[in-house]
């Protein structure tokens, strides 16, 4: 993991690059928010409290979609897959780190190894998801067939066995 300073540096430098139509759209209150959420974000991810540190990701992405934010839920995703080997956390952080190599300005020199690690990270979870034993089923069992109930009427006294038993 990045010293929060670094981040924080490469998420100005991103959050920078976004074109002047973007920037039009947000007000400098919700920038100043943004990048406070994303601090605080960092700050969770770094004491390994993965779930808060991706509810406040995702509040920083409310506020101001950045790809930097995606590269960090992808952080959070990898770390919760690590601990927990859920299969939908290996997903889910692949598709954060494709987002923002899709995002992220190829030209900034900040994004160059954030893009690297982003693209080695989406090599390590697919090779890891390869080696996971196939996830079961989502099919229900079939139910068992419902039980049969056998009425006999007769006017004509009898004893019945059924399966060599008395009924």
């Amino acid at each position: 993991m990045r010293p929060p300073f670094f981040r924080a540096l490469v998420v100005f430098g991103l959050t920078s690059s976004l074109s002047w139509h973007a920037h039009a759209a947000v007000d400098d209150q919700t920038i100043l928010r943004a990048r406070a959420t994303y601090d605080a974000g960092l700050h969770f991810l770094d004491a390994r409290k993965f779930e808060e540190a991706i509810a406040v990701f995702q509040d920083a992405m409310r506020l101001r979609p950045t790809a930097s934010i995606h590269f960090e839920l992808g952080n959070c995703y990898r770390g919760l897959f690590a601990e927990q080997q859920n299969p939908a956390h290996a997903r889910t952080a692949m598709d954060h780190y494709q987002k923002f190599l899709k995002q992220a300005d190829p030209r900034l020199a900040e994004s160059a190894g954030l893009r690297a690690q982003a693209e080695h990270e989406v090599v390590v979870l697919s090779s890891a998801l390869a080696r996971l034993p196939p996830e079961p089923s989502t099919a229900t069992a079939p139910t068992p067939p419902p039980i049969t109930k056998l009425l006999i009427a007769s006017q004509v006294r009898a004893q019945v066995f059924l399966d060599g038993e008395s009924q």
